[in-house]
C-alpha cells in the first residue's frame, strides 16, 4: 500500500498514515445498513448481514 507516482514507482506510507487509513476503513465498515435501502441493493449492505443484496432495474 502506498502512493503511486506517474513513473510507476510506489512510495510506502508512513506508520502514521497507515494508522489513519486503518481507522478510516474501520469507521466505514462500522456504518450500519441504510434504513432507506433495507434490501441493500444500492449500498450492498442489507439489514440482515447474512442476506445477499440483489440489484434490480431501478438500481442501475
Amino acid at each position: 500500500m502506498g502512493k503511486k507516482h506517474k513513473d510507476g514507482s510506489v512510495e510506502e506510507l508512513s506508520g502514521r498514515d497507515k494508522v489513519r487509513v486503518s481507522r478510516l476503513v474501520e469507521h466505514m465498515i462500522a456504518i450500519p445498513p441504510s434504513r432507506t435501502d433495507p434490501n441493500g441493493s444500492y449500498t450492498g449492505r442489507p439489514m440482515n448481514k447474512y442476506e445477499v443484496p440483489v440489484q434490480d432495474a431501478d438500481d442501475l
